[in-house]
């Protein structure tokens, strides 16, 4: 992955989130941090993947919110 790779990272825990970003910037990974997938207002392009951390119906947010964007991501559970 290069620098241009940016993850958006959907976990309720705030440590766990922390960690991820801390782990990936060591990798020049860029990661966008959102505690639920209601935080995201607008998924863009610039986004290569997202990473959630397991939830009730984090997946169909997920999906209502590229739905209404019109952006298709893949999602890692």
């Amino acid at each position: 992955m290069t620098r241009n790779t940016r993850i958006m990272v959907v976990d309720s825990d705030s440590r766990r989130r922390a960690t991820v970003s801390y782990t990936m910037s060591k990798h020049d990974v860029h990661v966008e941090p959102f505690e639920t997938a209601d935080d995201l207002s607008l998924i863009t392009s610039e986004c290569s993947i997202v990473l959630a951390f397991d939830y009730e119906g984090v997946v169909s947010e997920l999906l209502a919110c590229m739905r209404a964007t019109g952006t298709w991501l893949p999602i890692v559970v």
